[in-house]
């Protein structure tokens, strides 16, 4: 199954990410550095799920999750250079070395501009095949951002479910 969203994408290092979907719009997955936050009233408007960051829920800035120690934590494939956006990219296939635990997927594919080796694209095969792709499109860095991007408040009404293994 391959699902289709859009949306914006910001991150301010060392801990803090925040995706919030224009399409399907009001999903919103934050972390403020101390947990991460997911709130898709798309699929259900009751449940926010919250992870603490040492309990897994930094997995889900998938910029560290590619792009810290990649060598010692993936096999890595080079599949050439490929138009990605307004530019070329390296096409890089990765398969985890280590499976279960904190690896929640079984490939992936980073897509790096040539010249600023930034993530123009991700394509991940998640454990139950679920397929998710991701285009990152209009990138912009050093700019502020304000901290309330960074910040989530469960709305009136729903519940606040801690998944076993998500404590911290």
């Amino acid at each position: 199954r391959t699902i289709r969203s859009e949306g914006t994408v910001c991150m301010q290092q060392p801990d803090r990410f925040s995706m919030d979907y224009s399409d399907p719009d009001g999903d919103v997955l934050i972390v403020d550095g101390e947990f991460a936050w997911r709130f898709n009233p798309s699929t259900d408007d009751r449940q926010v799920i919250r992870c603490s960051v040492e309990g897994g829920g930094g997995r889900n800035n998938f910029f560290s999750t590619f792009l810290d120690n990649p060598r010692g934590r993936f096999e890595a494939v080079h599949e050439g250079r490929e138009p990605m956006g307004e530019g070329v990219s390296h096409k890089i296939a990765l398969t985890p070395k280590e499976t279960g635990g904190a690896v929640e997927f079984r490939s992936a594919v980073v897509w790096l501009h040539v010249d600023s080796n930034f993530i123009t694209a991700l394509e991940i095969r998640d454990t139950n095949e679920q397929i998710r792709r991701l285009w990152l499109t209009n990138i912009r860095v050093g700019i502020e951002i304000p901290q309330d991007v960074f910040h989530f408040v469960p709305p009136g009404g729903t519940h606040v479910f801690t998944p076993p293994g998500c404590e911290g």
